[in-house]
């Protein structure tokens, strides 16, 4: 939602989480304090909230990201960056109040999810608003 360059998967095994976060020298954030503890972890961070709200702030303090907040320019399901997409190009994809009213679209093209402005986007950008201002 931020746009900024994350890798996440539930499904991820702690041997994964290791071998990713080594591999693809991408600092590895979770609530798991023994995943850290491996030798091999350099960048890691235990995050102390359950909340994902809270998260969200309290990596982007961390790491002093606000200079890099892009938002909706990825994918929130596979993390590519999103391209822009004419409406006639995805018309077939969509349901019937969306072609009514909407008219501005980006698609992923790695997964084929399409974005636009919808009912979520004002919640959306209220937050990314309150994280741009902490």
């Amino acid at each position: 939602m931020l746009g900024l360059d994350c890798l996440y998967n539930n499904g991820y095994e702690d041997d994964e989480l290791v071998h990713v976060s080594v591999e693809a020298g991408r600092i590895l954030l979770t609530r798991d304090r023994l995943l850290l503890m491996h030798k091999v972890i350099s960048q890691g961070y235990l995050l102390r909230s359950l909340n994902p709200t809270e998260q969200l702030y309290e990596v982007v303090q961390r790491y002093g990201l606000v200079k890099w907040v892009k938002p909706f320019q990825r994918c929130m399901s596979c993390n590519h960056l999103l391209e822009p997409v004419s409406k006639e190009a995805v018309l077939h994809r969509l349901e019937p109040l969306t072609k009514k009213y909407f008219d501005d679209f980006r698609i992923c093209p790695a997964c084929e999810q399409v974005y636009w402005k919808g009912s979520h986007y004002e919640r959306m950008m209220e937050l990314i608003e309150n994280i741009l201002s902490f």
